[in-house]
């Protein structure tokens, strides 16, 4: 997570996506149910990649087509997923 390229994230495609789960309070509940269910699991950074392409198939609504969503940095919403939920956690 060195590379900050785009308000503060890799990419304008790994931002995008998270504006869209963020910003939709159904996709928030959504997204936080996810994170309860899958954080403890090993492969969470993959589990998070088919999560984001089953909720965006087409690439999000800012998305020209699905082949942006190939350029989403997964491990790092991966890694910030479990950092905030960690987090509330400990609230």
């Amino acid at each position: 997570m060195n590379n900050k390229e785009y308000n503060g994230w890799t990419n304008w495609e790994t931002w995008n996506v998270l504006i869209w789960l963020d910003n939709d309070e159904d996709l928030y509940h959504m997204k936080q149910s996810f994170i309860r269910r899958n954080e403890h699991k090993q492969n969470f950074e993959s589990i998070v990649k088919s999560f984001l392409i089953v909720m965006f198939p087409n690439g999000t609504p800012d998305m020209k087509s699905a082949v942006e969503m190939e350029a989403v940095n997964y491990q790092e919403i991966a890694e910030t997923w479990k950092e905030e939920f960690e987090f509330e956690q400990n609230q």
